[in-house]
């Protein structure tokens, strides 16, 4: 089988996943997104302004981090890998100047001795008394 990726339309729709710190604002992280997407028009060899391009709050809610989609259009197929790599690049700076942050996978790890807490993730430090069993 061969696909034709020129035909019936050579432009191509894409979506480039931004995973942002749960303690951005999801507003202010979406307006920056498509501000620095929408500034790369007619600058980005092969990123198409017609449609606009849009940004969601989709996937949504990850393990570690808040997941944002920025959909675009390019003009051909082969665009699509430049115009990512430059569109990564800027919005990596972007946020970087922004103060926000791009979300790491993280662990929360909880010690104990004898069924005692002792470090809670994001809490001072404390011990806990373990429950009596009968």
């Amino acid at each position: 089988m061969i696909t034709n990726f020129s035909l019936p339309d050579a432009r191509l729709a894409l979506g480039l996943k931004v995973s942002v710190a749960y303690s951005a604002d999801p507003d202010h992280v979406q307006a920056i997104l498509l501000d620095e997407t929408t500034r790369a028009i007619g600058e980005v060899s092969g990123l198409l302004g017609d449609p606009t391009p849009a940004v969601s709050l989709i996937p949504g809610f990850g393990e570690y981090s808040l997941d944002f989609t920025v959909g675009y259009h390019v003009a051909t197929f082969v665009d699509q890998y430049g115009v990512q790599h430059e569109l990564r690049r800027r919005l990596h700076r972007r946020l970087r100047t922004e103060g926000i942050a791009i979300a790491v996978p993280t662990q929360t790890i909880h010690l104990s001795t004898n069924g005692t807490m002792l470090l809670r993730a994001g809490e001072e430090p404390y011990v806990s008394k373990p429950e009596a069993t009968d």
